[in-house]
Formats: structure tokens, sequence, C-alpha cells
């Protein structure tokens, strides 16, 4: 039984901000019931190929699609027309058994519907309502649309990490990971306010957005430019000051990091590990004013020693002497690393399309009440007419909402 066994959630988001923490909530237990259009469903239904990679899978003549399997697994599905007037009767009924409503649509449109905070919070005050945003709901900006790259534009986050390249030249880092970032924050949120509930017995609203989210995930850089008036500039490897605060390419071709912050204490592990023992009497690198001032010297004897095994040999030799170090895992290595799969991090499901086929795991373990894999993603609308009983419709109800296009 998962933390949030009972409580019943119902997610009218789209793409992957508002869904995506309806799947950690799903995760912990809740019963996340996704909202769809009958005929257009999520628009992320309709997205064909993000970076190179194609968003659909054809397997035995069936066909799935990634992203809405991924940022909908744990849930089950309904489709309604909330423009229909009979569609909106059905929601609020739906509404009236939830504990959340989780959304990611803006106050405009929110507010047209009849499902703003102040309506949803009378008909149930004991309902949390969370909202996830791009510019938040205050200020010039507020309702203004946000996707994934304008969340890292506007917060800067787009010069942050450059370690190769021209530093003043902005990166968009893939992988939706404003929109995740986001999502994570929210299904924070939510816990939190399910939480005062149970001390108060009262719903409230809780709202998060990217603007406000990857402002939080730059939490040094910001904290440096407001006090510091400045901001952290990244350093190709090549000329770091710290040749045991690097990167190095080994036999193998993979990469490792060596992350020495007390560069004394490792420097004698260090020239063991390497068979460079000699290096312990060479005055230009006894001290660590020496070492930086010599640090291309030192890099390159370092970079040959390293071409002597693998990167996976080093780390652990490394290791056993107490240096921090590890590989660089590109994603395809990482998800071949069976630290991964021993934490389960990664896992494995029988997917009724894909077969048996990898997910990522769970990164939070609970002793008691563990995150687990509910179902995976339905189908558009998979489970209306279970839910549409459960919320006290007859069978011929449920024909006549179908018939006229509700349901």
């Amino acid at each position: 039984m998962g933390a949030l066994s009972g409580i019943r959630v119902i997610d009218l988001s789209f793409y992957a901000q508002g869904p995506f923490a309806g799947v950690m909530l799903a995760e912990m237990g809740a019963d996340v019931i996704k909202v769809e259009h009958p005929a257009t469903g999520d628009p992320v239904r309709g997205i064909i190929e993000r970076w190179g990679v194609p968003r659909t899978k054809d397997v035995n003549g069936r066909s799935v699609h990634l992203d809405a399997d991924q940022f909908n697994r744990g849930k089950r599905g309904i489709t309604l027309n909330l423009q229909s007037e009979e569609g909106a009767e059905v929601f609020a009924r739906l509404l009236a058994t939830a504990d959340v409503f989780l959304t990611n649509l803006r106050e405009e449109s929110l507010l047209k519907m009849g499902l703003d905070y102040e309506r949803l919070s009378a008909a149930n005050p004991r309902l949390v309502y969370v909202l996830t945003t791009g510019f938040g709901t205050r200020g010039s900006d507020a309702g203004k649309r946000c996707f994934d790259p304008i969340g890292m534009a506007r917060t800067g986050f787009m010069f942050v990490g450059h370690v190769e390249g021209d530093p003043d030249e902005p990166r968009y880092p893939v992988g939706s990971l404003c929109d995740l970032f986001t999502a994570q924050m929210t299904a924070y949120a939510t816990v939190n306010a399910l939480f005062v509930r149970e001390r108060t017995g009262k719903g409230q609203k809780a709202e998060t957005s990217q603007l406000g989210t990857m402002m939080w995930a730059q939490y040094d850089s910001v904290y440096t430019a407001l006090v510091s008036k400045a901001e952290f500039r990244s350093v190709p490897w090549q000329q770091q000051p710290n040749p045991l605060y690097s990167s190095y390419l080994c036999a193998d071709q993979r990469w490792l990091m060596i992350a020495a912050f007390q560069p004394d204490a490792a420097w004698r592990p260090l020239c063991e590990a390497i068979g460079r023992s000699d290096l312990l009497d060479d005055l230009r690198f006894s001290n660590i004013s020496g070492r930086k001032e010599h640090a291309a010297e030192l890099r390159a004897i370092i970079a040959q020693a390293m071409q002597e095994k693998t990167a996976l040999e080093w780390e652990n030799i490394l290791s056993e002497r107490g240096i921090v170090a590890s590989r660089i895992n590109r994603v395809t290595d990482m998800v071949h690393d069976p630290q991964f799969w021993a934490e389960e991090y990664l896992i494995e499901v029988d997917h009724p399309v894909l077969g048996r086929v990898g997910q990522p795991g769970y990164p939070i373990r609970f002793s008691d009440t563990p995150m687990a894999m509910q179902r995976v993603a339905p189908e558009i609308g998979e489970h209306t007419e279970e839910i549409l009983r459960e919320i006290g419709y007859s069978a011929q109800e449920i024909d006549e909402l179908r018939a006229a296009g509700v349901a």
C-alpha cells in the first residue's frame, strides 16, 4: 500500500509538466484519473518526433505513443467533452469524489470553464487545488504560455553547465528537464497540501511554475548572483586549475571523472594509484599552488596514466584509495549500469504492446509504503465506463453520453 493510497487525483493537464506530477502521485499509491477530450486527447499524442527520436513504436500491428505512455503511467483514463453542458456536469460529479485537482491550464481558461479555485473550493472545502504554470499567477507575465525551453531561457539555465564551447552561447539541454523538474516540485507541493489537510481538515490552493522551479534548481548560482553580484563561469577541463578535479579519457575510450575536492589529501593516493610515486618528490607538484601553476603538465601525466586501464578499472582503483571517482555514463550506458537496477531506480515491467521493457523506477524508498507502478498508461478513455459507474452513472446513461460525444 502506497503512502497516498485512498487519495483520488483528477488530472486535467497536458504535455509533461502537469502529467508527470500525476505519475509521481500515482507511484505513491494515489488513484490518478487522467481526463482527455474524446476526439483529440492530450496534445502530447500528436508529437511525432523529439530530438531525433520517433515518439511512436509499432509492435505486432499495435502502436504505442511513447510520450503519452511515459507521462501517464499508473493512471486511469477517462474522456469527457468539458465544453458541453453534460460533460461539465459529469466532471462536477467526478470532482466531488476528488481529494486533489491537478491542472496546468491557464487561469483564464479555468475561469471560463467554472474550474477556478474559488468555485471548486466552495463546493468541496477539502479539495487540494494544484495549479502549475509557466510564469506564475502574478506580475505582468502571468498567464503567458510557456514550454520547456522557455522556462530554461528566462531563468538563466541555458547558460549553466557549459564545460566545452562558448560559455556566452546559450544551450538547450534536451530531455524535458524544465517540465520534469517542475512536475517534481508540483508533486512535492501536492503532498505538502495533503499533509496540512490531514491536520486542519481543509484543502488549499498550491501553485508551482517553471519560472520558480528553474530558479530554485539553480539555488547556488542564484544566491551567488544576489550576494556576490557575480556568476559562476564554467571552465573547460583542460583549463581547470586543479587537475585532480577533472575528467580523463581511459583505455576503453570512456571518460572518468575525478572529484578530489581536497587535493592535498588525495595527492599521495593518486600518485600511488597511477604508479608515479616519484611525483611526490617533484617540487613542481609539492603543494596545491605548484600543482595549479603546473596544471597542464600534471594533467598530461595523469591523462597518459589513464590510458593504461578502463574507466571502470580506474574507478575501482581510485575509490579503494579514498579518491572520489566515477565513470562518466551516457544515458545509453546508464541504463545498463547494475547499480541503478539494484536500487530499483530502473525496473522492468510487462507492457501490453512493448512486451517486457525497462522503465524508470523510483528515486525514493519508503520502508513501509513503497512506491510502485500501478499500471501502464491508459489508452485514451480506457477506463471511462469504469469511472462513470463509480460515480453513479447507469449503463444506459453512459451509452447516451457516448452517443452525444460527451464521453
